[in-house]
């Protein structure tokens, strides 16, 4: 029998992957297995982390992309 903790950690096969903003905390569903993801709600582009299939983290910003970063030189 499965413990309710392991339960409760295990995803909803139904549920569509989403991730949070982290400029605006807006939710928005990526594109399975992109590498880069653009919120929708402020337009910032963010890098993407695939924790298997089913779930998306965001490593941080696409720096070419993020407000006041297009005079500096990387």
């Amino acid at each position: 029998m499965m413990a309710a903790a392991e339960k409760k950690n295990r995803p909803d096969p139904g549920r569509q992957v989403r991730v949070r903003c982290l400029a605006c905390f807006a939710r928005f569903v990526p594109s399975p297995a992109s590498d880069r993801a653009r919120c929708p709600a402020c337009g910032l582009w963010w890098r993407l982390a695939w924790v298997g299939e089913d779930f998306a983290k965001i490593r941080g910003p696409v720096w070419e992309s993020f407000p006041g970063m297009e005079d500096v030189d990387i």
